[in-house]
């Protein structure tokens, strides 16, 4: 067994994804300036990093905030340049919802938010500036992903 293995009773668990190397850097290398990572699971990419479950340190030493991102009081009193996140693709509309707002509300205005999943941010606080599909060898559209670029619309006051 290896170190992504474990054995629980009869049961043995395999992690079985985690983005490519190459993915990762494409994804990094769109980042501007200070980076928040919401729902950042195994990845934590950011100057600031938020799961729904602190797993501790990853290797980079990226500290991760263990908090509900789709609660209405969750904020962290702070705008940033870029958010990124790479939430469960399962997620149902209303959570999707929940996600843009979160984003929108730490996101500076002209901000980047990039978004790897299967649908894209449509809202009308961002719009989409370019989007690429990511897809391994077996084609699509199966374990296909878009990873999405939106911007924050500014404030007319």
């Amino acid at each position: 067994m290896n170190s992504t293995e474990t054995r629980k009773g009869r049961y043995h668990f395999k992690k079985t994804w985690e983005a490519p190397k190459e993915i990762r850097e494409f994804i990094a290398a769109k980042f501007e300036g200070e980076v928040l990572n919401l729902c950042c699971g195994n990845w934590p990419c950011g100057n600031v990093n938020v799961d729904l479950v602190a797993k501790g340190s990853n290797v980079n030493g990226n500290a991760i905030i263990e908090a509900d991102i789709l609660n209405p009081a969750f904020n962290l009193n702070k705008r940033f340049d870029t958010v990124f996140s790479d939430p469960p693709w399962n997620w149902p509309y209303h959570f999707r919802a929940a996600l843009n707002r979160t984003a929108c509300r730490h996101l500076k205005e002209g901000g980047i938010f990039l978004l790897n999943a299967p649908w894209l941010p449509k809202s009308y606080m961002f719009n989409i500036a370019e989007i690429w599909v990511m897809y391994s060898n077996s084609g699509l559209p199966r374990n296909a992903t878009l990873l999405s670029m939106a911007l924050k619309k500014e404030v007319k006051p």
